[in-house]
């Protein structure tokens, strides 16, 4: 290069100056020098930008550098730059910046001394990493999330198979008709007691994203429009509900129940953030998502907008609300699952929700759900009766022993196997039956394993899988399916169906 004319030179110096410029407005990595003799500072452009202002808009010197700290982080940063100075070994530190406007950004700074002609010089580099600390936050979130999904669906799988113990043994109680009018009220209390276990299973199931759902074109201003004076009653007297309509029509591929619940809780939620009364506005209309994000695909979605004027949500707290259990509410106000469910219904059907809010300005709650371009139950004939062997495979005892209770006042002889290789052996060694009622979730070998097996075999037996939750294999099987917990004559009824 030093062979180039002084044009030439000074054109090539310019090119690459003007290169380096760009490639650290790319990455966000700006750059500084620092004569620690002279106190005087040298930034890039990017390092203005950072610092959120105008490039070379004022004068660089070391005191602004240092204002732009946050003042939680400056001490830790002046104690470095002094330890570099004295040690000239300078130390990477990270810290955060206060733009301006207010706002932060986290940066992570590293440092070189050069001397030359007794001066020394501190060179080094600020990078932005507040975009990767913020796409690491949200990918830690999302793992979080599912690993608390995954506990949740396991929860409520063993949960279920203990409320079909109860369950069942108050239907044989009831159906014995050994107990008494005052026995018969208890035994009524400890039936509404499963029910609402069984409606937090439920809830567990949905966020966990394990609940089946029906889908069907709904249009969300219709449902709102059924589900408004149910909202109102809800919220009470003290609260207005507002409406912003979209343009019609807004339509959305959903569980309708689904969807009605999601807007309930929401309701009640900002309800309950308005303890002296305010306005919830529920508006409809659509954004359009350009590319893949974390969560949605890019396409076209209809936008459910719930807004309080309540107390909002400390920032602390906005990562973790749609937690199961976890509750900003005084104890005994809320079990933290409506959020949860929320989330879990709306990721169910390819969607997100998103939350703004702030302390004493009030929520908002977007839920964001595809842009779209349930059959009744026959009525079943009485439980049928006759001798007829089933064979139940169930790895909990308890259940297996209360399905045995159920069938055999029926008129059905009844066999046990703990698990699918156990059940193989029972049918070879007692022979043939006339069906098989298996639980999905069981070690050794699971129930739709063996229902391969039986399937593959010279004799086609049919098989009804039980399980307390759904998922895809089981929904996508064609088979009959109980789900848990069951009533008594719901089994009769489907045993009846496939046997006589």
């Amino acid at each position: 290069m030093s062979d180039l004319p002084l044009p030439a030179l000074a054109t090539e110096l310019s090119q690459r100056e003007l290169l380096l410029s760009e490639a650290e407005r790319i990455v966000h990595l700006g750059s500084w020098m620092w004569d620690t003799s002279t106190n005087a500072i040298w930034w890039s452009d990017e390092l203005y930008r950072i610092y959120g202002l105008p490039p070379r808009a004022v004068a660089p010197t070391v005191d602004r550098f240092f204002a732009g700290i946050h003042v939680d982080d400056l001490a830790l940063v002046q104690d470095v730059a002094a330890r570099g100075v004295s040690t000239r070994r300078p130390e990477p530190v990270d810290f955060r910046i206060i733009r301006p406007d207010g706002s932060t950004r986290h940066v992570h700074m590293e440092a070189a001394v050069v001397e030359h002609d007794g001066a020394m010089r501190l060179v080094g580099s600020l990078l932005d990493v507040t975009e990767r600390l913020e796409l690491e936050a949200r990918l830690l979130h999302s793992q979080k999330m599912e690993a608390i999904g995954t506990l949740a669906g396991g929860v409520a799988h063993d949960f279920n198979n203990y409320l079909q113990v109860i369950f069942g043994h108050v239907d044989l109680m009831l159906a014995r008709g050994t107990v008494d009018g005052a026995g018969r009220a208890s035994l009524a209390q400890v039936q509404e007691a499963a029910r609402r276990c069984q409606r937090l299973t439920q809830q567990l199931l949905s966020f966990s994203r394990r609940q089946s759902v029906t889908r069907e074109r709904v249009d969300v201003d219709t449902l709102i429009d059924r589900v408004e004076p149910m909202i109102e009653s809800l919220v009470g007297d003290g609260v207005r509900v507002r409406r912003v309509r979209g343009r019609a029509p807004l339509v959305v591929a959903c569980d309708p129940a689904a969807l009605e619940q999601v807007l309930l809780n929401l309701a009640s939620n900002a309800r309950d953030a308005m303890p002296r009364g305010g306005r919830i506005t529920l508006e409809t209309d659509t954004v359009v998502v350009d590319e893949d994000l974390e969560r949605l695909r890019a396409g076209r979605y209809v936008r459910l907008s719930v807004e309080d004027e309540g107390a909002g949500i400390a920032e602390q707290d906005l990562p973790r609300i749609f937690e199961p259990f976890f509750t900003t509410k005084a104890t005994g106000h809320g079990t933290g699952l409506g959020l949860a469910t929320s989330w879990g219904i709306v990721e169910q059907h390819g969607g997100t929700i998103q939350v703004e809010s702030v302390l004493g300005r009030g929520s908002i709650l977007r839920v964001l759900l595809p842009c779209a371009e349930s059959e009744a139950a026959a009525p079943s004939e009485p439980p049928p009766t006759g001798r007829r062997t089933i064979l139940v495979v169930e790895d909990q005892a308890q259940v297996r022993a209360l399905v045995r209770a159920m069938l055999e006042p029926a008129g059905y002889d009844v066999l046990e196997a703990e698990h699918g290789r156990d059940a193989l052996r029972v049918l070879r060694e007692r022979g043939p039956v006339e069906l098989v009622l298996t639980d999905v979730s069981m070690p050794v070998m699971s129930g739709l394993e063996l229902a391969r097996r039986l399937e593959e075999g010279p004799r086609q037996v049919p098989v009804v899988l039980m399980t307390g939750v759904p998922d895809s294999e089981v929904d996508a099987s064609q088979r009959p399916v109980l789900r848990k917990p069951f009533e008594r004559d719901v089994l009769l009824r489907v045993v009846g169906d496939l046997v006589g």
